[in-house]
């Protein structure tokens, strides 16, 4: 599942920083240190190579790495 808002609430929930899985989000301007990952399961990836959270077009534009 993944998150975006304040880490002194998400982390409280098991929410991990994107960047501990080596995952980068794809919204141009905004601070990595928003986004959150938890796995939904006992077992989750502890990295993703090359990993992009990219979330529904309803959220705008995405355009980091275009």
């Amino acid at each position: 599942m993944a998150v975006a808002g304040h880490p002194e609430f998400y982390t409280r929930f098991g929410f991990r920083p994107i960047l501990d899985f080596g995952v980068q989000h794809c919204f141009d301007g905004m601070p990595d240190d928003v986004f959150f990952l938890r796995g939904l399961q006992t077992t989750f990836p502890d990295h993703f190579e090359n990993g992009r959270l990219v979330y529904s077009n309803a959220f705008g534009r995405q355009d980091r790495f275009a």
